[in-house]
């Protein structure tokens, strides 16, 4: 079976996660890995085999990586992808692509002139039970989709992050480090957006640091961290999300879809589980019925699943469902709200949206159906 190389740059927790993924594909093997601490990248690299630990200079200088995992901090997410794509490799971003739509088509063009690919995270639109939810939209199981409501309802990463300062950061905040699970799992049902509108607020501008290592440090806020949008759809529908790290406790759905013949509460947004509800209209009344879905990838983490969707596409020469276009027009919706609430007035968006083709439902665990 062709394999193809992968390399990591950044080598934290969340290194983890994504190869505890890949290591289940035959189609992925562990080429070099790279991270700013030398002795992590050689944790890292003992832990799952990687060929060795390097350098960022010396992984883009190498042979042994085809697909880069880039998981550095958003701010130098254009940069290193510039970087990565410039070696002549291909690229998978940690999200956002760029912490500006600017930087994200930077990335792109330069993919295009190097003809190489771009993937992004979050991928969990792939999930078995969020593709399970789509496949019965798309079959009128709510009959006509017409309105959906998604909520980000918490009080930041003060309290469980060790470093929590970047994430009130421009560029970051709640909109583009959880409402961009939101958007990304609505694109899927809904299609392309049109038009962004918000209102936005910093509400809590005392924040402190709560855990040990940097205990009572002062958190500057640069960006909102309370946000109220409206989202238009090219295809008719519309949306309410509430993007929030102003909450302490909710009981709000994390997400909605609302249809001329019933309602879907669909799977958290930014985790796999394997079961959502379904309201479907009756004469007489209806009723919820709990689904569980029999489809693969639910259950625990599969954050990677996307990489290596887009692996197993590069052999087959199909296109990759967790692409940077997608991302793209996810990074324009986030910038569209953020800068709708700061200048009072709707957004257009101006990147193009086309809906990734389902899993093909005979796909197994471990399995992708581009090598089938």
């Amino acid at each position: 079976m062709q394999k193809i190389k992968v390399g990591v740059i950044g080598c934290g927790m969340v290194a983890n996660s994504y190869l505890n993924t890949l290591q289940k594909f035959a189609h992925v093997e562990f080429g070099a890995c790279a991270d700013l601490m030398q002795e992590r990248a050689e944790q890292v690299a003992a832990e799952y085999g990687f060929q060795r630990a390097c350098s960022v200079d010396e992984l883009l200088a190498g042979d042994d990586s085809d697909l880069v995992l880039n998981l550095t901090i958003p701010a130098v997410h254009c940069e290193v992808n510039l970087a990565i794509l410039e070696s002549g490799k291909h690229v998978y971003s940690e999200k956002p692509l760029g912490i500006k739509l600017e930087e994200a088509q930077q990335v792109l063009a330069k993919a295009k002139e190097k003809g190489l690919r771009v993937g992004c995270a979050p991928d969990t639109f792939l999930a078995g039970a969020q593709q399970q939810c789509r496949q019965l939209v798309e079959s009128g199981a709510i009959g006509r989709p017409v309105a959906a409501f998604g909520a980000v309802s918490g009080h930041g990463p003060d309290a469980y992050h060790a470093n929590p300062h970047f994430f009130y950061e421009e560029g970051a905040g709640p909109m583009l480090d959880q409402g961009v699970y939101v958007i990304t799992a609505l694109l899927p049902l809904f299609g392309r957006v049109k038009t962004v509108s918000a209102r936005a607020q910093i509400g809590v501008t005392d924040r402190t640091v709560l855990t040990e290592q940097r205990f009572g440090e002062k958190i500057e806020i640069k960006t909102p961290t309370h946000l109220v949008c409206a989202l238009e759809c090219e295809e008719g529908g519309m949306a309410n999300l509430m993007i929030s790290w102003e909450i302490w406790a909710s009981k709000l759905p994390n997400m909605e879809i609302y249809g001329t013949e019933g309602t879907m509460r669909l799977p958290h947004w930014n985790n796999y589980q394997s079961d959502f509800d379904l309201f479907t209209k009756e004469e007489g009344g209806g009723d919820w019925q709990n689904i569980e879905t029999d489809r693969p990838y639910v259950g625990g983490s599969y954050r990677g699943l996307g990489m290596a969707d887009m692996a197993a596409a590069i052999i087959a020469d199909r296109p990759h469902r967790a692409s940077g276009e997608r991302a793209n027009h996810v990074l324009d919706i986030m910038e569209g709200l953020v800068r709708s609430a700061r200048e009072d007035k709707p957004i257009e968006m101006t990147t193009p949206y086309d809906r990734p083709e389902l899993f093909a439902e005979n796909v197994q665990e471990g399995e992708i159906d581009h090598l089938l």
